[in-house]
């Protein structure tokens, strides 16, 4: 599965053999990467026809760039914005340390999400999203 963490072609959001959205950063994403790849899930919620399940892939570097609270502003309206648009999505966050899970999930939850857990685990976040 390690493979499925890393961009497909270029791009941070695919999705993959089960019909799950899949969404990653890469290792070390910077604030115009972080932003672009939002518009990028977003372009793919709105071609795809499915359940929206979504697997967000974390980095360890994330921490430090989402301390920043004008990017946590920032982000949370953004995302609240696509949650506005697509409704109820189950949302599993993988990966990366404990403190970028805590930012991203708080991130996701401000933003109007309602399904959402936190995994250290990618076989049982995979599993919670196939339930």
């Amino acid at each position: 599965m390690e493979e499925e963490k890393k961009p497909k072609n270029g791009k941070r959001v695919w999705i993959n053999e089960e019909g799950i959205i899949c969404f990653s950063l890469g290792e070390s994403p910077t604030e115009e990467e972080i932003f672009s790849a939002l518009d990028e899930g977003e372009e793919v919620l709105r071609s795809f026809k499915g359940e929206k399940k979504i697997l967000v892939y974390t980095s360890p570097y994330l921490g430090p760039i989402l301390s920043r609270m004008e990017i946590r502003e920032r982000l949370t309206e953004e995302a609240g914005k696509i949650m506005g648009s697509f409704g109820d999505m189950r949302i599993a966050i993988f990966g990366g340390d404990a403190v970028s899970r805590t930012i991203t999930s708080f991130i996701i939850r401000v933003s109007g999400a309602k399904n959402v857990e936190v995994f250290s685990d990618e076989d049982k976040a995979l599993a919670w999203l196939k339930e």
